[in-house]
């Protein structure tokens, strides 16, 4: 089975250990990817993440660079600096 990710930093919330997904490979293209096949949404219609929700039309609708986009604030939403230059080179015109 291939795997696109293992288990990263750990970190508390409400009394409960998570772990963080550390990618193995393209970030940008992992997170596209799954978010093209699962969505912002449960199947039981909550959002994933708190601070946005998307409707799977409008994400399916968004080109490349607007995906990018998207990524990229839900990284920096979330605290993430390391990748910045991951989203800036993706969003260089040759590269989008």
């Amino acid at each position: 089975m291939n795997t696109d990710y293992v288990c990263g930093t750990g970190f508390m919330d409400s009394g409960q250990l998570y772990y963080t997904a550390r990618l193995l490979g393209d970030p940008i293209e992992i997170c596209t990817r799954v978010i093209d096949k699962i969505g912002f949404y449960t199947n039981g219609g909550a959002e994933r993440w708190i601070y946005i929700g998307i409707p799977k039309f409008v994400w399916d609708a968004l080109d490349k660079v607007a995906k990018i986009r998207v990524l990229q604030f839900m990284y920096h939403h979330e605290g993430g600096k390391t990748l910045e230059a991951v989203f800036e080179k993706a969003l260089e015109p040759q590269n989008a």
